[in-house]
């Protein structure tokens, strides 16, 4: 196959896809699909200008006569590869699972502050996870500056003695959100974006239950490698 005859291809897929997904007829033209549907699909949004520019080599790579079409350009490798990769993701958006730090090590709720402090410390993490009465909660650096502050007058608390599970109920439970092994990066991008309440990681779990074991964690920095991975910054 050809570049052209593939490029061809590869437009008739996201053009009928586009369309179905736009519900706007079957003839609908490919520069209304993007207007319709790049208000939510951030993908396309992006990928905009040069969505618009494949419908205009499209254009003149098949120029239709009387229902014959003839080619009359060929577009290069690194045009095909390009837009081969921007549809594959636009027609499958790409699972958060396959972005995000996976099979997260998880502590005990025994575990002293000390120890979750120098874990934090040794490996620059924000937050760990902690099994705790049979679910799998976070526990950050916001949370344990708030058991500091709770009894920064308590001259009988000791840190050394302190555990996970003394630290936990200071901690925001909002602060952290649940979701199944098949949410995309888009979903994951929106729940860290969300105006209304600042989340600081997201736990992917099979089915997105607080009680199953993590199969993965993505936090707000991985959002940005996220979206510079996919082109979306």
């Amino acid at each position: 196959m050809n570049n052209a005859s593939e490029f061809i291809q590869i437009f008739t897929k996201l053009e009928n896809w586009m369309r179905d997904k736009a519900r706007i007829g079957k003839y609908a033209a490919f520069d209304s699909c993007i207007a319709k549907l790049e208000i939510s699909n951030r993908l396309i949004r992006s990928n905009s200008y040069f969505l618009q520019k494949m419908g205009q080599l499209r254009n003149v790579i098949v120029h239709g006569e009387n229902y014959d079409e003839t080619i009359i350009a060929v577009p290069n490798s690194d045009v095909v590869a390009k837009f081969r990769k921007i549809v594959e993701s636009i027609l499958e958006s790409p699972r958060l699972l396959e972005y995000c730090s996976k099979n997260p090590p998880c502590v005990s709720k025994e575990i002293s502050l000390p120890e979750v402090l120098r874990n934090m410390f040794e490996y620059d993490y924000s937050q760990v996870i902690v099994e705790s009465c049979g679910e799998y909660r976070l526990l950050s650096r916001e949370g344990v500056s708030k058991w500091v502050e709770a009894n920064i007058d308590n001259d009988l608390v000791s840190i050394t003695e302190t555990r996970a599970e003394d630290v936990l109920p200071h901690e925001d439970i909002t602060n952290c959100k649940y979701v199944n092994r098949s949410t995309d990066v888009f979903a994951f991008i929106d729940i860290i974006g969300s105006p209304k309440k600042r989340v600081q990681a997201v736990i992917i779990t099979e089915h997105g239950k607080p009680d199953e074991k993590p199969l993965g964690i993505a936090t707000i920095w991985d959002a940005g490698v996220i979206l510079s991975k996919l082109n979306l910054t």
